[in-house]
């Protein structure tokens, strides 16, 4: 009987180790993205901005450290089941793009 118990336990640890793992690739596939999104966009806002490279440089270095703290601090409140509050920001920032 136990027997039976701990490999329905193993199951269960499987089965969220996928979950987190599928979870992990699709933040990795969204910040890629998110990179790939800022150099194609990199000259357009270097000629809008007036950015010298440095200043452009600047900006894809702290890129990474905005991701990574958006996904601590978000992360957590998302876990802690505040959902609708982070799709309401969402389309609060949406709508806020068309007006700029």
């Amino acid at each position: 009987m136990v027997y039976f118990v701990v490999c329905a336990q193993m199951a269960i640890v499987n089965q969220q180790k996928k979950i987190a793992f599928i979870a992990s690739c699709l933040g990795m596939l969204v910040f890629g993205i998110t990179i790939v999104t800022l150099g194609s966009v990199a000259p357009a806002l270097k000629q809008r901005f007036l950015l010298d490279d440095l200043e452009i440089g600047t900006l894809f270095s702290i890129l990474p450290v905005g991701l990574i703290l958006g996904s601590l601090i978000i992360g957590p409140v998302l876990f802690l089941g505040c959902l609708f509050c982070f799709l309401a920001l969402v389309l609060v920032l949406s709508m806020g793009q068309p007006i700029q």
